[in-house]
């Protein structure tokens, strides 16, 4: 009825009547003891407006006898356009009115709040107006401000609605372009510092919030409320895409709240809650259907598309039960009819990433660390999913066996070497899992990285780890070939017994051995890749091959090139060099007890650059008792950017399949053993 009175008689007046108490009320911030009547005539406006944007909203095109809406609605907004910061103003009384302190009163609140603007905005979508009014950066800054106000209201069975009010609002105005996503975007990179984290921060927040509601059994057994998380992890999920398909910058203020692992860790839970019902009936197939969704969107579209490091979100994101998630909405869900396509859609993803990604140590880890072997027995009893049951098992036992993966990382393993000691066990993995899969390496090579680290220091602290604990640094060969012999004479060297030490020594003497080589010349480079599947790799490069293809090529040549040169005529001439506090002077040191080698390190930076990180290292055969695994120091470095190309090319010559380096994440292993075999 109302709708047909204002578009036959056209009556665009009502609208400035309906808004005319919102001209008499001031801000919020300015106005805080504002009596109740002001309240009341806001609350009233709001209504009213609501009232009226349903009706035309509602009203069928077209209508022969009331006639076309479409007209009203442009008559109609410059006034509504006119006076739209008057509106958002109004909402924001309802929203610091004292009588919303409530947890009952202000979910109340923010609902009439998002119903005038979710209306408003689906009345001029079409029409494109609407982009006018929600690009303001009053309209932004309150949904904004509604996102961080939102909050649980445990007393209530629909605890969550408020913010999946909140949820649903932003992600209209953020669904295809519509209502100005680029203006969202960009006016969360244009505030402050502290207000982008508050309103990304309390967005990361709500995967927790819809985490408790959605694992409650008294909510889950109800079949009106079961789907309640499900739809708001669509929202959040829809928001943090568009977000970042705006403005992909605005990943790394998100990844600062975690956000990878707190979504995947929320969406398990309630999983996980669901299955323990034993879910299996025909009445669940909605929750299973609709879990779905957000499970698979959050893997394809956040994670394997924004993340710098997709090794490292994939990693994280399993940590946190996603790929757990995802198994067992597959087992549950029936895909039958029109959801079959979203169904094999996610089976096609998790199929994917085992095939193509379970080649990196990290990812590997993650699988062993989060097996659960209840849903690895149901997903091999499950039709259509033996082939993910046998890849998981593998990724299973590759990580307990060759990576030696037992519970949760400890704070001494922050670098996250490889834990490959198992010899036999690790060339089983390099052969078999990683090297049939050469072909697709080189790719992934560039794009996908086992670890990456930001700083210099964090660089050169794991270039030295690697140089003092790889066992077979130097060898250019396959790893058949390593000196088994001289790998355990380096062992002992760096771990004697101090019972047996002397008498170890004197027996070496008798038989007459010689004194072990340095591990590389003076006119050689040894390069450690550190971008890279199953560990570390190594390989040695001639001085001047190193200097024509690779030094001369970097951008920055010139400069780049004097201080190259003084390190090569440091390493061949043997210029006496000291560190800058003096402590490592090549002259405090006998002659052959100490090297001074060139070792170059390959680091990740984009997707467009690597980091060469060139560095001196001194090289002392005999170590200290107090010292024992620092037989490589160094002494000084050079950092520079360089192209991927350059480095596939001079360094590697196109090989598919370089030498590994051996690294044990921890000594403690090797400790242990060694004190076994000297023990009897």
């Amino acid at each position: 009825m109302l709708a047909s009175y204002l578009v036959k008689e056209n009556d665009i007046a009502l609208v400035d009547y309906i808004l005319a108490p919102l001209e008499r009320t001031v801000a919020p911030e300015v106005d805080i003891a504002m009596d109740e009547t002001k309240f009341r005539s806001s609350l009233h406006a709001v209504k009213d407006l609501t009232s009226v944007m349903l009706a035309i909203h509602e009203h069928p095109q077209n209508a022969s006898r009331t006639g076309d809406a479409s007209a009203y609605k442009s008559a109609v907004f410059p006034s509504l356009c006119e006076k739209w910061p008057m509106v958002i103003n109004g909402l924001r009384i309802l929203m610091h009115h004292p009588g919303t302190s409530k947890d009952n009163d202000a979910s109340k609140s923010i609902e009439d709040c998002v119903e005038v603007l979710k209306v408003t905005l689906l009345v001029y979508r079409d029409s494109g107006y609407a982009e006018e009014l929600f690009s303001l950066a009053c309209t932004i800054d309150f949904i904004y401000f509604l996102l961080c106000r939102a909050e649980v209201n445990p007393v209530s069975d629909h605890a969550i609605r408020s913010v999946f009010s909140a949820l649903t609002i932003l992600g209209l105005c953020l669904e295809n372009d519509t209502a100005g996503r680029s203006s969202f975007a960009l006016r969360l990179s244009t505030i402050t510092k502290a207000k982008r984290n508050s309103v990304i921060g309390a967005l990361v927040r709500r995967a927790r919030d819809l985490a408790n509601h959605g694992c409650n059994t008294h909510h889950l057994r109800r079949s009106d409320l079961r789907c309640d998380a499900p739809y708001a992890f669509q929202a959040l999920i829809g928001c943090t895409m568009s977000l970042l398909d705006a403005n992909p910058s605005l990943f790394q203020t998100f990844l600062h709240h975690n956000f990878l692992f707190e979504y995947a860790e929320a969406m398990f839970r309630v999983v996980k809650s669901a299955a323990s019902l034993g879910a299996s009936s025909h009445e669940w197939q909605e929750f299973w259907r609709t879990m779905i969704l957000p499970i698979g969107h959050f893997h394809s579209k956040i994670v394997m598309k924004h993340c710098p490091n997709r090794t490292y979100g994939l990693a994280t994101v399993i940590e946190g039960g996603l790929i757990n998630a995802a198994l067992i909405c597959l087992i549950y869900c029936a895909p039958t009819g029109t959801f079959r396509s979203n169904y094999e859609l996610l089976k096609s993803r998790i199929t994917e990433m085992v095939s193509c990604d379970f080649q990196f140590s990290r990812v590997v880890k993650a699988v062993s660390k989060t097996h659960s072997r209840q849903i690895m027995e149901q997903l091999k009893g499950t039709n259509g999913l033996e082939v993910l049951y046998w890849r998981f098992e593998s990724a299973f036992h590759t990580g307990s066996e060759v990576f030696e993966v037992a519970g949760r990382p400890t704070p001494g393993s922050s670098i996250n070497l490889c834990d490959n000691f198992k010899r036999e066990d690790w060339k089983s993995f390099h052969r078999y899992e990683c090297a049939a899969r050469s072909s697709s390496y080189q790719e992934q090579k560039v794009k996908n990285i086992w670890e990456t680290l930001l700083s210099r220091r964090d660089q050169l602290s794991y270039l030295e780890h690697t140089l003092n604990y790889a066992e077979n640094l130097g060898h250019n060969g396959t790893l058949d070939s390593d000196d088994i012999q001289a790998i355990w004479e380096d062992a002992e060297k760096r771990f004697p017994p101090l019972s047996n030490r002397l008498q170890r020594q004197q027996e070496l003497k008798g038989k007459g051995r010689q004194k072990r080589r340095g591990p590389f010349e003076p006119d050689q480079v040894i390069t450690i890749d550190l971008i890279n599947y199953a560990g570390v790799t190594q390989t040695i490069v001639p001085i001047d091959e190193c200097l024509s293809a690779v030094w001369d090529k970097i951008r920055d040549a010139p400069s780049f090139k004097r201080r190259v040169d003084a390190m090569i005529e440091l390493v061949q001439d043997r210029v006496p060099s000291s560190h800058e506090n003096g402590k490592y002077n090549t002259h405090s040191v006998g002659e052959g007890e100490c090297k001074i080698r060139l070792v170059q390190g390959i680091f990740y930076h984009d997707d467009r650059n690597f980091t060469l990180v060139l560095t001196t290292v001194v090289y002392t055969e005999t170590t200290s008792d107090g010292d024992m695994n620092r037989r490589y120091r160094i002494l000084n470095s050079l950092f520079c950017l360089c192209d991927p190309a350059i480095v596939e090319k001079g360094i590697w010559n196109g090989k598919s399949e370089a030498t590994p380096a051996m690294v044990p994440q921890a000594s403690n292993h090797l400790r242990m053993r060694l004190e076994e075999e000297w023990a009897n």
